[in-house]
């Protein structure tokens, strides 16, 4: 995945402008072309095949830690 976020940054870049309208259309169930080819839609799928492998509580580690401190404090 780095690889390929490298390529995106420094040869195949891809225009923000499309990037922008394409999450926008993701966000709004009204998808449509990905933009800068197939290396932004691998890069981009690869990325959320990671965020789905993380573990849930690196997410809730913070409302954890805020609790505590709020026990601690009584």
């Amino acid at each position: 995945m780095g690889i390929k976020g490298l390529l995106i940054r420094t040869f195949i870049r891809p225009d923000i402008v499309e990037i922008k309208h394409f999450m926008i259309g993701l966000f709004s169930f009204a998808p449509s072309v990905s933009p800068g080819g197939g290396m932004f839609a691998a890069h981009f799928a690869m990325a959320f095949i990671f965020l789905a492998c993380l573990p849930t509580h690196i997410f809730a580690s913070p409302f954890s830690v805020f609790d505590a401190r709020e026990r601690s404090m009584d």
